[in-house]
Parts: C-alpha cells; sequence; structure tokens
C-alpha cells in the first residue's frame, strides 16, 4: 500500500486519505495498534491529522476512522 501512495498517478495527486481501522486489528491491543499505524502512516509519506473512534454498523463494533494527509514536504513536490 506503501508503494501505491507514491505511485499510482490517480492517487498521488490526493492529498488527503481516510483508512478505516476494524476491530480485528483493535483486538490485539489499541496501543500496540496505534504504533503500527504512526508507523506505517510515517513510512508512506503521510501525517494523521485526527482518529475518531466509531461503532460499526451494528452498532458494537469498535472501528477507528483515521484521516491523514501529505506531508508539507510532499505537497510541494507533488
Amino acid at each position: 500500500m506503501q508503494v501505491k501512495l507514491n505511485n499510482d498517478t490517480k492517487l498521488i495527486k490526493q492529498q488527503s486519505f481516510a483508512m478505516i481501522i476494524g476491530e480485528e486489528l483493535l483486538k490485539n491491543g489499541t496501543e500496540e495498534t496505534r504504533k503500527k499505524l504512526e508507523k506505517f502512516v510515517e513510512s508512506s509519506g503521510l501525517e494523521i491529522i485526527n482518529i475518531t473512534y466509531c461503532l460499526g454498523r451494528n452498532g458494537v463494533d469498535q472501528i477507528w476512522l483515521i484521516q491523514m494527509t501529505r506531508k508539507e514536504t510532499q505537497k510541494l513536490y507533488n
């Protein structure tokens, strides 16, 4: 996914992204998941704007809605 974010011609033009993480990933511990998420976002040349904790469509499952943007230095080059 990291390669696609920075090489796909349609995605290169995008400056902001959203990702949803479902309950299966969150079961392993939210702090560990958050660290993995931050590492992924950083290595992809993005930064997290906001993480919103939500309930899934069934009203029970916990999900995260992550809003991300390209880092300022990358915005200048795209």
